[in-house]
């Protein structure tokens, strides 16, 4: 578990985390799809989708895919969660899935879940509480890791502690312990996952790393 603070766990019962507040820049209209493992994911959209995005609408189509019979959303907001649910086809709870914020998503079978959309070439500027945020990082590329996740935040005047990733069921995590310096691991990014990252100051930040 990370340390500088207690973070949410996607095996509790799980409001928008980030908010984006401008319009990005546009590239190509493409389709990618995620995979989804049995058990809790970190998700995020790669794209901008092309048209509003219902959580219930993707629950419906994981739990249809896989063969399944529940899918859940969830989206943390500083000290609560926003959850949608689809217990066999009876939905609960309803949100928009947005570009820059990270979501847990639950399946009780493995899935593919296919987003359509506009690739980005600048990424979207979010607003970020003090404490921990769920995000996405829709225009990250290959090659970089958590440690430009947190110099971007640094950069930004967020004062970031830590930045936290979940694969599997197990929590990958690097806290800057200095200017320019970390400790812990320096995970991959990649856009088609969510990741925690805990900041001391709230802010606007444009949901990258350079």
């Amino acid at each position: 578990m990370p340390t500088q603070t207690a973070l949410p766990t996607g095996t509790s019962t799980p409001t928008a985390a980030s908010t984006t507040t401008s319009t990005p820049s546009v590239g190509q209209t493409q389709t990618i799809t995620l995979p989804i493992g049995v058990g809790w994911n970190l998700i995020a959209l790669p794209v901008s989708p092309t048209l509003p995005l219902q959580a219930q609408n993707v629950l419906t189509s994981v739990v249809v895919s896989s063969g399944g019979s529940i899918a859940e959303l969830a989206a943390w907001q500083g000290n609560s969660w926003t959850t949608v649910l689809d217990n066999g086809g009876n939905l609960q709870g309803t949100m928009f899935l947005a570009l820059g914020q990270g979501y847990f998503m639950y399946t009780d079978q493995a899935a593919s879940l296919p987003v359509s959309g506009i690739s980005m070439t600048v990424a979207p500027t979010v607003t970020l509480a003090a404490g921990w945020n769920l995000i996405g990082l829709p225009t990250v590329s290959d090659g970089q890791k958590a440690h430009a996740l947190l110099a971007s935040l640094t950069a930004a005047g967020l004062a970031p502690l830590e930045a936290a990733n979940w694969v599997g069921n197990t929590w990958q995590t690097l806290e800057q312990i200095a200017l320019g310096s970390y400790r812990g691991d320096d995970f991959s990014l990649s856009p088609t996952q969510g990741y925690f990252v805990y900041v001391q100051n709230a802010g606007s930040w444009r949901a990258q790393a350079p």
